[in-house]
């Protein structure tokens, strides 16, 4: 029986970020308060192997291998809403059943001009012909680059990510911004079906 509760308390954590391990660890933590019995072995397995995980990618970035670009911006699309980030920096209401918000883009925008789609993560204005997704409207709104944008949403998370430069200085520098770009690129849906790199 113990047995089969470790092997049900081990899920395959590929491509799940860290900072949701990190997540699900602080609410094992809490459970294992109240736990008994099975629940509180399945837990204690549960809570194992999400720090053995942990403690894997640590090495694995100590020996150089670093979490991808696209994995990162995809951490933080799934934990940032559209209508958090353009809060930041205009009203945002529904209007008629919509989600909708004044852009301050192209001025003193007195009727809401520009409509959030919160099922896509994505904003489009029809009044200047601002959209895009959260990303976007963090480097409209603050004239800031890709990576810098990509740095305040991933600390509004509490994600931390070391590897990239703010200011590109050397011809790999330049690659790798030029790689971020491309991995933001890839990340957004066409449609309904979502790009691929290997498309």
């Amino acid at each position: 029986m113990d047995e089969l509760i470790k092997l049900m308390a081990q899920s395959n954590l590929r491509g799940i970020p860290s900072s949701d391990i990190v997540c699900e660890i602080q609410n094992v933590r809490e459970q294992l308060e109240e736990a008994k019995g099975d629940e509180r072995l399945f837990l204690l397995c549960r809570f194992d192997h999400f720090v053995n995980e942990l403690e894997r990618r640590s090495r694995l970035n100590d020996n150089g291998v670093k979490t991808t670009n696209i994995e990162i911006i995809q951490a933080i699309k799934d934990k940032v809403q559209i209508d958090t980030v353009l809060s930041w920096y205009t009203q945002v209401f529904t209007y008629q059943g919509k989600w909708t918000y004044r852009c301050t883009l192209h001025g003193d925008d007195k009727h809401p001009s520009g409509v959030m789609y919160p099922d896509e993560n994505r904003f489009h204005c029809f009044a200047c012909g601002a959209h895009g997704d959260i990303f976007d409207a963090v480097q409209l709104w603050e004239h800031m680059e890709l990576i810098e944008a990509i740095k305040k949403l991933a600390n509004f998370i509490g994600l931390e990510i070391k590897p990239f430069e703010t200011k590109p200085t050397g011809i790999d520098d330049r690659l790798r911004q030029v790689e971020l770009k491309t991995d933001h690129l890839l990340s957004r849906p066409v449609g309904k079906k979502k790009v691929s790199k290997y498309d």
